[in-house]
């Protein structure tokens, strides 16, 4: 399989079948951008030619093969939905942080196994984002024109990526964290730990849970911290079997610490950018 985007702007696509799966192709592909005719039966095959894409819901495999034939005597891709024999593209779980759209494809194996490392990648990849995205997309031309060589540029789009991917989120309220097991984190809770800026330990955090927090980030051991009312961005960890807090993570600089403990493994920040901060981020001089 070769993992492919299609430009659907404005473009043609096609929907044969009056079920609540067709449906649901039909609203993702007009979300894209196109302009989706729908068929409750399978139109003739003047009706096909010139769309970008076809999606067909058949209730039984003769209903398939005609589909799949139709729409290659007029020479437009297909996609019959949950049978991906008649298929000559696949519909992935999605990502969606436009312009900055991620697929996740098994090849119509295991779709629900998909959609589990799609959940796994929200966790880690910010709505906020797409803002930077969008601030590459106007800096393309004008980095090209700036520096002349491939190496001055990859320098320049190395040092944007990097603070886009370890900018912490704006400080906020405080985030009680009351999972068993890193399998019980919400996605809530991991953004939480992606942009603390100082963790304080203590005995009983789960396994695996501090791998989700920033390389960046101080460890303190602290075993009985209690949020005040004035704190903000502060993550309290409790463990659930004593109901006693185990570990909290601060945005705050705390009056006293110990020195740096670093990470385990490196994990990707949120992003957080104002309307100032975006108009100001230009090249370098």
């Amino acid at each position: 399989m070769l993992p492919v985007f299609f430009d659907l702007e404005a473009k043609r696509a096609i929907v044969i079948g009056g079920t609540a799966a067709a449906a649901w192709k039909a609203e993702l592909l007009a979300a894209a951008g196109a302009h989706v005719d729908i068929f409750t039966v399978t139109p003739g095959e003047e009706m096909l030619a010139g769309a970008a894409l076809i999606v067909a819901d058949a209730a039984t495999r003769a209903e398939a093969l005609e589909i799949r034939k139709a729409a290659r005597s007029a020479g437009v891709p297909v996609n019959i939905i949950d049978r991906p024999e008649f298929c000559d593209f696949q519909f992935g779980a999605i990502v969606n942080r436009s312009p900055l759209v991620i697929g996740i494809s098994t090849s119509g194996a295991a779709p629900v196994l998909a959609q589990e490392i799609r959940s796994r990648i929200e966790c880690i990849v910010p709505p906020r984002l797409a803002a930077w995205v969008r601030v590459a997309a106007g800096l393309r031309d004008k980095v090209s024109q700036r520096f002349s060589s491939a190496h001055q540029r990859r320098s320049y789009w190395s040092g944007f990526v990097a603070k886009a991917m370890n900018m912490p989120d704006a400080a906020g309220g405080i985030t009680i964290i009351r999972a068993e097991t890193v399998e019980d984190l919400t996605i809530r809770e991991v953004r939480a730990l992606q942009s603390a800026d100082v963790i304080h330990v203590g005995r009983g955090c789960p396994k695996g849970i501090l791998d989700f927090a920033r390389r960046e980030a101080r460890q303190i051991t602290h075993a009985d911290y209690v949020p005040e009312a004035e704190d903000r961005n502060v993550v309290v960890i409790q463990d659930t079997r004593t109901s006693s807090v185990t570990a909290s993570m601060m945005a705050r600089k705390p009056e006293t610490d110990q020195a740096a403990r670093p990470m385990n493994r490196p994990s990707i920040s949120g992003c957080a950018m104002s309307a100032r901060q975006l108009s100001g981020l230009t090249l370098p001089p």
